[in-house]
């Protein structure tokens, strides 16, 4: 990977905190972050990326914008050093006991006693926590006393992984820039930083959530190598992943109490912040936005075809079941002879999955069919699709979908995050609309097939469709009312 020089500065307006999105992931939430950064020049941005570890991530994936003075990249599961004893002098369980139960988080207090043991060199060092007698005498007899039925090195390596990031975070705290104004685009990791940056130096902290991120890393344990597969049972009912929920519950509880204003994207999300722990007088809800007027170039001079182009644009991983489009496509075929498939999404992510995905073409005699495009500009896909799909098991309020109305293309979605809102509506008002496509359930896709063939061999209903799709995204989704929202929000807080 080419060693690309990041810009830094002393003299930032705004300092977003990133994790696993912008600039090296690319998605609906980098998007965004990129669009908020161009679209507002005359603020100059700083970003602290954070990420788990290093081999996961492939370099830039967007350009950096002369108004991103400055860009840091952060990992939070380095190699660790080789060991160097010390006498710890500080109980173990000090360090240990914010994650032991759910109620310990006490807003921001608990934390700052943490802060100031792991803040003070002198008197507690990384080592002394990884290595030192009395921390491994306090792990152990903590394994026996909890959890003994499990295996002990899925409890050390659980333990270890979550204490972790903190001397990471403390250590980026530490030589973080000044800025006027503090925002996260999540909770989490990112979110923490941002909460104890705002804490030490007195600036104010916005949230944005474009997803839960407790529902999200609760999928995460379930579809990724956090603990091992074998001990996964039911979440409330292992020990090991109750660790981690508790983790990302505090992480949440922190973020919330701290932040003002605390942003979601559509109703049902801000409900979530609010029972999760969110005021609801510092809750707002700002949607997604698109550049209409650009996304429409791009289907201008729309070719003729014989051909019946379904595509699903987005990450090939598990969370986007990118199975269940295939056998879609597979069944829909045997109604619609000249459809194809498009898959339009880079696969590194998780190289195994996109493997399983490519045999699944092959075992349903589909290579002729269904087609890995790989990571395409949307100018350059977007003219010959008849339908957008997406068949993910978690959603946020996913761009693609606003960009598919943008451009005139239906979309089919499963029910999950805001889709449902986008299709039907969101309000009595926006429901009168119409429809813009059709939603079916997660993992089906005979019902997803269905409505496939149900969009593509019915013209008059494709178009009233189309329509609607235009309508919404036009009212309610134009990326300059959502980008004027965010300015007003900057301007009050700077």
């Amino acid at each position: 990977m080419t060693k690309v020089t990041l810009p830094k500065s002393n003299d930032i307006d705004i300092l977003l905190m990133l994790e696993g999105t912008y600039p090296l992931v690319a998605g609906g939430v980098s998007t965004w972050i990129y669009n908020l950064i161009t679209y507002l020049p005359h603020y100059r941005f700083g970003a602290i990326f954070i990420g788990g570890r290093e081999e996961d991530y492939h370099g830039l994936q967007y350009p950096l914008p002369s108004n991103l003075v400055h860009l840091e990249i952060h990992y939070l599961f380095p190699k660790f050093e080789e060991p160097v004893h010390h006498f710890i002098q500080h109980e173990m369980k000090d360090i240990h006991c914010p994650f032991k139960d759910t109620d310990v988080m006490d807003g921001l207090t608990d934390l700052s006693k943490i802060e100031a043991l792991l803040l003070d060199k002198s008197s507690i060092l990384q080592n002394d926590f990884w290595y030192s007698e009395r921390s491994w005498d306090y792990l152990v007899k903590n394994y026996i006393d909890k959890c003994g039925n499990i295996s002990f090195i899925d409890y050390f390596w659980t333990m270890r992984n979550i204490h972790a990031p903190l001397w990471r975070l403390f250590e980026i705290m530490r030589t973080a820039p000044k800025a006027k104004l503090i925002h996260s685009a999540s909770t989490g990791y990112a979110g923490l930083l941002a909460a104890l940056l705002s804490t030490l130096s007195g600036k104010k902290f916005i949230l944005t959530e474009h997803g839960i991120y407790t529902k999200e890393r609760r999928l995460d344990l379930l579809q990724k190598n956090w603990i091992k597969q074998s001990i996964i049972q039911e979440l409330h009912l292992d020990y090991i992943n109750e660790k981690w929920i508790n983790l990302f519950e505090m992480l949440s509880r922190i973020c919330y109490r701290q932040a003002d204003p605390v942003i979601s994207l559509f109703k049902a999300y801000q409900e979530r912040q609010i029972e999760d722990g969110a005021s609801p007088k510092k809750t707002r809800i700002i949607p997604n936005g698109v550049n209409i007027k650009k996304i429409e170039s791009y289907r201008q001079e729309r070719p003729a075809s014989s051909k019946n182009i379904v595509a699903l644009i987005g990450r090939v991983v598990k969370i986007k079941d990118i199975k269940t489009f295939i056998r879609a496509i597979a069944i829909a075929k045997q109604q619609l002879p000249a459809l194809e498939g498009w898959i339009i999404g880079p696969e590194r992510e998780d190289p195994a999955y996109a493997r399983e995905c490519r045999e699944l073409v092959e075992l349903l005699h589909l290579s002729k069919v269904v087609f890995f495009k790989g990571t395409k500009n949307l100018e350059d896909v977007l003219n010959p699709i008849d339908i957008i799909v997406l068949s993910s098991i978690s959603e946020g309020q996913p761009l693609v979908v606003l960009e598919g109305f943008a451009a005139g293309i239906p979309c089919i979605v499963t029910d999950v995050g805001g889709c449902h809102e986008l299709i039907y509506g969101k309000d009595e008002e926006d429901i009168k609309l119409g429809k813009a496509g059709e939603v079916v359930s997660i993992s089906d896709p005979s019902a997803l097939a269905k409505a496939i063939v149900r969009l593509l061999q019915n013209p008059k209903e494709y178009q009233a469709v189309v329509k609607v799709g235009k309508q919404r995204v036009q009212k309610y989704y134009d990326l300059k009312r959502i980008i004027a929202e965010y300015n007003q929000i900057y301007q009050e807080h700077i």
